[in-house]
């Protein structure tokens, strides 16, 4: 079985995906990857991504109607929910005009499907990617001759 692919969206488009039903993402160029895929959020959270959805959300009823069922944007769980997986979709196509209020690229990924997963913090990369380990960081590197370990200061149980 294939490792899933991620794509990198940055918040609080990628909420929308998993928590709003936003089913298209709008890119600048095209993709013949479909299937599965993960969901990274990235690290940042940008008042100019904030100030765009809402004013999207602000142009377009359904939108609105989506964000105000769901309580508003929930900012203290975006800003847990940056830089690492926070769900699966399934890419269907790629087009270049669609009807979804969500289209506003030259390119739109159609997706489909989409479900949260527990956050997994994970580095994000441009364009798809394959994460480390199944979507968690690779572990780091481990000294050749490694110290007693100290349960107390151990920084796993800090």
């Amino acid at each position: 079985m294939r490792p899933l692919r991620a794509l990198s969206i940055r918040q609080p488009w990628a909420w929308a995906i998993v928590a709003l039903g936003k089913d298209i993402e709008n890119r600048k160029w095209r993709t013949h990857h479909r299937g599965r895929t993960l969901i990274h959020a990235g690290k940042g959270l940008k008042s100019q991504d904030l100030e765009d959805f809402l004013g999207l959300a602000e142009a377009e009823p359904a939108i609105m109607a989506r964000l105000t069922a769901a309580g508003g944007l929930p900012m203290d769980h975006l800003r847990e929910q940056c830089g690492g997986i926070v769900g699966a979709v399934e890419i269907r196509d790629c087009v270049t005009h669609s009807d979804s209020p969500w289209f506003v690229g030259r390119f739109g990924f159609v997706l489909a499907n989409a479900e949260p997963l527990p956050f997994r913090p994970c580095p994000g990369q441009l364009g798809f990617f394959t994460p480390a380990d199944g979507s968690m960081p690779a572990p780091a590197p481990r000294p050749a001759i490694e110290p007693e370990p100290d349960l107390f200061s151990h920084p796993r149980h800090a």
